[in-house]
């Protein structure tokens, strides 16, 4: 695929937009309608085991937990940070660490403000720390690991309605392909808490949630965290 080749000769291509700008347009992001986004979400990105999830089994660390406002003007455009977010976390509060967090796949992102906050972690192996989007762990082919989400979820939306999130979801992407590992309402203290087998071929995680709105579903995504099984 071109976005294949365009890895192998540049380092510079480090994922794609997960989300379209264009969110308040019609068509939605301005899509053709031979491929329309799902909940707002590129389908590459939506459907589990498409686009997305195939280059994650392949070995290509992709990083598409991205939404921006691509503001062009209105009324097909929401103003800058006003709908869409990517939420990074950067070293320093310099261009030089934002630029670094979006390298390392450190960073989420999000429709209508409804988290301001999504940290994906796994530990396993007895590891000094648990690691998060963007990074790999080595431990042994039936290892379990804990995988844990945290959220801040805001009071309010974009709008200023009552939020809250309505569903989460883990995603494991393995050698025979990717499927939905959890899912269900998010917990108090933590969005969810599992454990996860490593299979001799490793495994990918990535999570997403959402929230219904009258105006359909607005949803988050992370990055994945890469769990490799030792040889």
């Amino acid at each position: 695929m071109l976005f294949e080749r365009w890895r192998a000769v540049s380092p510079l291509v480090i994922g794609i937009e997960g989300a379209p700008g264009h969110q308040h347009a019609n068509p939605l992001g301005a899509y053709s309608a031979s491929a329309m986004p799902v909940d707002r979400w590129d389908p590459m990105v939506a459907e589990v085991g498409g686009t997305w999830d195939t280059w994650l089994r392949r070995g290509l660390d992709v990083w598409a937990a991205l939404a921006d406002s691509d503001f062009h003007g209105e009324p097909d455009d929401f103003l800058p940070c006003r709908f869409a977010a990517t939420w990074i976390y950067a070293p320093d509060r310099t261009v030089d660490g934002v630029l670094r967090a979006l390298k390392a796949g450190s960073f989420f992102a999000e429709h209508g403000h409804i988290v301001t906050r999504a940290t994906l972690e796994a530990r396993a192996g007895g590891a000094p720390r648990a690691v998060t989007p963007g990074e790999l762990l080595q431990v042994a082919a039936g290892t379990v690991a804990t995988v844990t989400l945290r959220l801040d979820v805001p009071e309010r939306d974009y709008l200023g309605r009552e939020n809250h999130i309505d569903r989460v979801e883990l995603v494991g992407v393995a050698q025979d392909g990717a499927r939905v590992l959890f899912q269900g309402p998010p917990g108090a203290a933590e969005a969810f808490s599992v454990p996860v087998t490593v299979p001799p071929g490793g495994i990918v995680l990535r999570a997403r949630g959402s929230r219904a709105t009258p105006d359909g579903n607005l949803f988050f995504y992370t990055n994945p965290v890469r769990l490799a099984a030792r040889r």
